[in-house]
């Protein structure tokens, strides 16, 4: 009797209210942990996986440009290389072998030219779709390595008899891609993707024919070190001179050098922002390259645009030989330029000298617009991959400079942030036009409108996007 009443109290103790329940449920809430982990777990090995993945394929150097001057010597050979300029471009092509976007956080490298490192670089917010893109590298020159290097090399190829020669370059660097568990970056955490990609490039070059008659010891030698002198200056908007202008306002700043001896070096037009209560900073700036015996004159210029700003009272110019300043506009309104809500136009001081020299023009955006699947697009999800693209084409003459392409995220209640900013390293003969893009991941939030276009040439705004949308791009 005992014993089946024992057997009657433990059957029956299954039963009981709030015992079976509660360990069902946490049967559940253990199975779903465990799912829950394994794909936060599963995620995070195919993230890692996918960026470990991502393969540079290759880097190209494209275009590079070695601007040649010669001068006679005495002596064999009777004349020798003078480098001006060394301009390059180089090109980066990626494969993303997954099923989805990668974003490269961060892309640091440098470039090497014959063993030297003459160039390097970094971008930022890459976006690679799945398959391969190939995207354009922007590089800061140490133009003293780099013109040594060409020097070097040209100087090699004369004395051998050659008007040609390999240059051999090596292009080091590392890709950090962030690492994502269901779709959220992982703060502190990366893949580095380390590369080296090596290659050559083959350059020509022209000697200059020598005349037929003899040429004196004293022609034939280097000139003495002479210096310029600045005679006239002045501010144009269009072709009137100016003292004040409005903000947003296109203003040319000129000024007019004279040689005193022979003189031969890089002058460089400096425009600069008097701020009240901060440091001057550098609104635009621009290198000449000259070569002026005593008493010859040129006329340099440069365009940029005026802004708006509580601490601006205006500009002035400043000018330098070889990075040394040997000139600066006085402190006083004028000469200075002042930004003000009136235009008030006086009698021009500079004076236009003719040149043989090669003209520079102005930099304009011709056409923009937003692409997605290689269709031009007005609104895009959040979560889509959006690329932003301009055209823009030289005018008035050949444009050499840093263009830099910003996208920038319209918010409401808050001040407007940059989503994705790119710099083109660009030079442009009179007419001619390139594309620029930048791609980004189009985001999400209740302050945020959509996205809009920035384009600045040399650290100067050239150009926005309009505030309605269409233009702008809508987002969500």
């Amino acid at each position: 009797m005992i014993l089946k009443f024992l057997a009657i109290n433990v059957n029956s103790s299954s039963q009981i209210p709030g015992v079976a329940v509660p360990m069902r449920a946490l049967y559940v809430i253990l199975l779903v942990a465990l799912i829950v982990g394994g794909l936060i777990s599963l995620d995070f090995m195919r993230a890692a996986n996918a960026a470990q993945n991502l393969k540079v394929e290759s880097i190209r150097l494209s275009d590079l440009d070695v601007d040649v001057g010669w001068r006679f010597k005495i002596g064999i050979p009777p004349v020798e290389p003078v480098i001006r300029r060394v301009n390059l471009r180089l090109s980066m092509l990626l494969r993303n072998p997954t099923d989805y976007t990668l974003r490269v956080r961060e892309l640091d490298y440098k470039l090497r030219l014959n063993g030297r490192q003459v160039a390097s670089g970094s971008m930022e917010d890459i976006y690679i779709p799945p398959g391969e893109r190939t995207i354009d590298l922007p590089v800061s020159i140490d133009p003293q390595e780099a013109v040594s290097v060409a020097l070097e090399a040209i100087t090699s190829a004369i004395r051998s008899g050659s008007t040609s020669l390999n240059f051999r370059y090596e292009v080091q660097g590392v890709a950090k891609v962030p690492l994502t568990v269901l779709g959220t970056e992982i703060p502190g955490s990366e893949i580095k993707v380390p590369f080296l990609k090596t290659g050559s490039y083959r350059y020509s070059f022209g000697i200059p024919s020598l005349p037929s008659y003899q040429r004196s010891s004293q022609s034939v030698a280097e000139r003495a070190r002479g210096t310029i002198i600045v005679e006239k200056y002045g501010w144009f908007v269009g072709n009137a001179f100016t003292s004040s202008v409005r903000p947003g306002s296109t203003v040319k700043a000129a000024v007019l050098i004279r040689a005193r001896g022979d003189v031969e070096g890089t002058v460089t037009l400096e425009v600069k922002r008097d701020l009240k209560y901060l440091p001057d900073s550098v609104a635009a700036r621009r290198n000449f390259y000259i070569d002026l015996k005593d008493g010859e004159k040129r006329t340099l210029y440069l365009e940029f645009i005026t802004e708006s700003s509580s601490t601006l009272r205006g500009y002035f110019m400043k000018v330098y030989l070889d990075g040394s300043p040997i000139w600066e506009m006085r402190n006083s309104y004028p000469p200075r330029l002042l930004v003000e809500a009136m235009h008030v136009q006086t009698a021009p001081v500079v004076t236009t000298v003719r040149t043989s020299i090669r003209r520079w023009g102005t930099l304009a955006v011709e056409r923009y617009g937003w692409l997605m699947g290689g269709r031009q697009i007005y609104r895009a999800p959040s979560g889509s991959v959006v690329t932003a693209a301009v055209m823009v084409r030289a005018r008035g003459g050949d444009v050499e400079g840093m263009v830099t392409l910003e996208v920038r995220k319209d918010l409401r209640f808050r001040p407007d942030e940059t989503a994705v900013i790119r710099r083109f390293p660009i030079h442009l003969r009179n007419g001619e036009s390139r594309i620029l893009s930048a791609s980004f991941v189009v985001d999400r939030g209740i302050t945020l409108r959509g996205y809009y276009i920035k384009v600045y040439f040399n650290g100067a705004l050239i150009w926005e996007m309009g505030d309605g949308y269409p233009p702008r791009l809508k987002a969500g």
